[in-house]
């Protein structure tokens, strides 16, 4: 809507009456490109991770619609310019801080689109029309451009993580699946353990931007069923864009960790440095089954048959460190994991040494679920539960293209196949 300045009411009519004459008098060309790029697109690919439904106002020279980005979802719009669009808005939030760019072009009857992370070598994947139908030639052909891209899924794959894994969660929520507004995360969330010794309940309040609430943990006994109260802590803080920055303290000895909360679909994720806990409602499971999943299925293609191991040693003046995490997610579905951190010190009398750490190995069978709405390795150990718990989920983030992963934040490299 215009808003005509005070006093000057005529002078504004007749200059767009002025525009409107001299428009009518050049005949009328339909702008370049106008509602060829509209429509849905999607990937070649089996498993279809890469989805863009456009819609096209040729008179304004912009385009807005969905785009469905490995599993994720984001609402998008940017400029035209005849066949080729730039996105400058992803999830309602500018793409200005170049986090990541994402841009599209026709190229024959493809929509070629391409996804590029700041320092990072853009990625370029061929999308075509769900329904088959042939693209409109109401404007000229764009010149041939370079049909090199994504053509086979674990290509496909390392693209989705270097460009939503690596960088990192800010540049993530551009791609979130829907806008989260603060009071959304307020009330009861729940974690509670396979074998039901351990839960945590987490109660959050939201007053405008601010937050507070209380995370209580609580252990049950395997075989007395006896609780105990772990730890009660007290939790405050803000509420930025898409997450929540919270402190929690525990009154108990005045210690206090700073962690962030996000919204992962219906799930609520709290993370401290590389670690992430996720947290769903009452009487919901964290754990869905992956069946059918585009997302999860790239994630088993970057990881299976693969072995993953760090090593770590020091040494000087007769004492001794070493650490070792190994990995092994066998392509028939067995898993090996191991992880010690030992140390060897002189002891308190002459030629004696004291042997410090723990080590852990554990044998069993792997596969994908979605835990808390994301892919993760569900490990089922051969044991007895007097021991240990038999379920174990690991939160893997592949990188590189199934090159390394990253656990708990430390990265393992890929060292051989099994």
């Amino acid at each position: 809507m215009l808003t005509r300045p005070p006093g000057r009411s005529s002078r504004f009519v007749f200059r767009r009456s002025v525009l409107v004459a001299a428009m009518a008098t050049i005949p009328f060309a339909p702008a370049a490109g106008a509602q060829r790029l509209a429509g849905a697109w999607r990937d070649a690919l089996p498993l279809h991770l890469v989805q863009l439904e456009l819609r096209q106002d040729a008179a304004s020279n912009r385009v807005n619609g969905t785009l469905f980005l490995f599993g994720m979802r984001s609402v998008v719009e940017g400029p035209t310019r005849g066949d080729s669009f730039e996105i400058e808005s992803l999830g309602g939030l500018s793409s200005a801080a170049n986090i990541v760019r994402v841009s599209g072009r026709l190229d024959g009857d493809a929509l070629v689109l391409t996804i590029a992370q700041k320092g990072e070598i853009p990625t370029s994947v061929r999308l075509r029309r769900m329904d088959g139908a042939p693209v409109p030639t109401e404007s000229a052909t764009t010149a041939p451009a370079n049909r090199g891209s994504m053509s086979t899924l674990r290509s496909m794959a390392s693209s989705a993580r270097s460009v939503v894994g690596d960088m990192g969660a800010s540049a993530r929520s551009l791609l979130s699946r829907e806008a989260i507004a603060p009071e959304q995360y307020a009330g009861s969330w729940e974690f509670n353990s396979d074998d039901g010794t351990y839960k945590e309940r987490l109660e959050l309040n939201v007053s405008g931007t601010a937050v507070g609430g209380t995370l209580t943990g609580v252990s049950r006994g395997y075989f007395s069923g006896r609780t105990t109260i772990d730890a009660a802590l007290q939790l405050d803080g803000v509420a930025r864009g898409d997450r929540l920055d919270l402190r929690m303290l525990n009154p108990a000895n005045g210690a206090v960790v700073e962690v962030t909360a996000r919204r992962r679909g219906s799930y609520l994720i709290l993370r401290q440095g590389g670690r992430e806990t996720g947290y769903a409602r009452p009487g919901t499971s964290l754990v869905q089954s992956a069946e059918g999943s585009a997302e999860a299925n790239a994630y088993l293609n970057a990881i299976g048959g693969r072995v993953f191991q760090m090593t770590s040693s020091a040494s000087g003046k007769g004492a001794s460190i070493g650490g070792r995490t190994r990995l092994a997610l066998c392509a028939n579905g067995e898993i090996a994991y191991d992880v010690s951190d030992l140390a060897t010190a002189n002891g308190p009398s002459f030629g004696q040494t004291m042997d410090l750490g723990s080590s852990a190995s554990r044998r069993g069978h792997w596969h994908v679920v979605l835990y808390a709405g994301a892919p993760a390795v569900m490990a089922r150990w051969q044991g007895t539960g007097t021991s240990y718990s038999l379920t174990a989920y690991f939160m893997l983030r592949p990188i590189g293209d199934g090159q390394s992963v990253e656990l708990n934040g430390t990265r393992l490299p890929a060292t051989g196949r099994c």
